[in-house]
């Protein structure tokens, strides 16, 4: 768990240092699950307490106090 949290945070350091205001992740659940518990300061023991669907969208904005979830597993692009 430590090294998954490790890979985790220093991903999001790479991602604030980078100058693109926009930036896409697409991954696999697990390591967009751990993305998203630290971000939001759930910690990994609550990996899977959120459901995200395959292809899901979820924004998260970052603001000076952290980030900010603006939403979650949307799948609005599938609907026609």
């Amino acid at each position: 768990v430590e090294k998954f949290e490790k890979r985790i945070l220093s991903f999001l350091e790479d991602l604030r240092a980078r100058p693109e205001e926009r930036i896409a992740v697409i991954g696999h659940g697990g390591t967009l699950h751990g993305i998203l518990c630290l971000t939001l300061g759930m910690g990994l023991s609550k990996l899977w307490w959120v459901h995200m669907d395959n292809t899901g969208v979820t924004l998260l904005e970052e603001e000076q106090e952290g980030f900010r979830l603006v939403y979650l597993n949307s799948l609005c692009h599938l609907r026609r």
